[in-house]
């Protein structure tokens, strides 16, 4: 496993908590401004851009984040390192 694979695994992990309910769009926000950066790869990009959104929003200077459709546009695109590593659904 690469470690680009091990830091979408990852992600998928805390976008599920997020769907779950067990962790806020806004703290998966912020792990993945301080965890991938803007410097990260490019797959992760909007991921950590929907941090700068909640900054602004907060700021009263933008809208609020649509962060359920950006999640859900991450699981489809990240599908591909989810079948080689995670095991399946039951």
């Amino acid at each position: 496993m690469t470690e680009d694979q091990a830091l979408q695994l990852s992600a998928r992990h805390y976008v599920r908590c997020v769907l779950r309910g067990q962790m806020s769009a806004r703290e998966f926000a912020g792990w993945a401004h301080s965890s991938i950066g803007h410097e990260g790869p490019e797959w992760a990009q909007e991921l950590v851009e929907l941090d700068d959104d909640y900054d602004a929003f907060d700021g009263g200077w933008g809208h609020e984040p649509d962060w359920a459709q950006t999640l859900e546009r991450f699981l489809l695109a990240s599908e591909g390192v989810a079948d080689r590593w995670e095991p399946p659904a039951r």
